[in-house]
């Protein structure tokens, strides 16, 4: 492979992060706090081809090498593929269609648990899957008990012929993706099971006390008393 190709490649995978990262589609596959850190690195990637190229002309045109025997020039080339997949074709984010069999567990917090902040006095307060499942494993105030609360996600089929209400998180990055999940229980989720795949709701209800155990991965039961279709957000991970 010859340099001018070599220092095109770099060109192109430094363009590549830097659009993904400046139009936002980034959020697809890693974590929004690592936007920066792809900007960095897409800014370093450029600043290297530009040296090569500016080197090169400098030294009166490309520099052969030639060592007396042959180099596979096929490796270099896979450089492209992950950059070529993710400027046009724009994979899109793991969703409801997704394959992830992997079931986290919501995060330890100190041994016997320990009082998380009070829930809003009024209304039915919206709470993300994790506090859900936190408050749920580790709370010992009881702030759950006796208090409606409204959970998003996508319905997710049990072979027991249950429904879940899913969302999936990420630790650091789409290749770690995993569910979170409550188990929905009572009437008014038949709508949920004959709905598309990729419907999202809003569910409201009563997070059965104790119903969060080690047996069952620590995913609570969900005592239902609504549930409303509502379009995805733009942003379907949790973290």
């Amino acid at each position: 492979m010859s340099r001018e190709t070599q220092n095109l490649i770099l060109v192109f995978l430094g363009i590549a992060v830097l659009k993904t990262t400046l139009d936002g589609t980034y959020v697809r596959y890693v974590k929004p706090g690592l936007g920066p850190y792809l900007i960095v690195s897409a800014v370093v990637v450029l600043l290297l081809a530009a040296a090569a190229i500016v080197s090169d002309i400098r030294a009166g045109g490309v520099r052969e090498h030639d060592d007396g025997h042959a180099h596979s020039h096929r490796m270099p080339w896979l450089l492209l593929a992950p950059a070529l997949v993710v400027l046009f074709l724009a994979p899109p984010a793991l969703g409801p269609g997704s394959f992830v069999q992997r079931q986290a567990e919501p995060p330890s917090t100190v041994a016997g648990g320990r009082a998380f902040p009070p829930l809003p006095a009024d209304g039915t307060p919206e709470l993300t899957m994790i506090d859900v499942l936190q408050r749920a494993r580790s709370d010992t105030a009881g702030t759950l008990d006796d208090r409606e609360i409204a959970v998003r996600g996508y319905a997710m089929p049990r072979e027991d012929g249950g429904v879940d209400l899913a969302r999936i998180l990420i630790i650091c990055c789409a290749a770690d993706a995993r569910t979170t999940r409550l188990h929905l229980v009572g009437p008014g989720t038949e709508s949920m099971r004959s709905a598309g795949a990729d419907q999202w709701w809003i569910v409201t209800g009563f997070v059965v006390s104790g119903s969060a155990t080690e047996d069952d991965r620590w995913t609570p039961d969900l005592r239902v008393t609504a549930v409303t279709p509502t379009e995805a957000p733009s942003n379907t991970y949790s973290y």
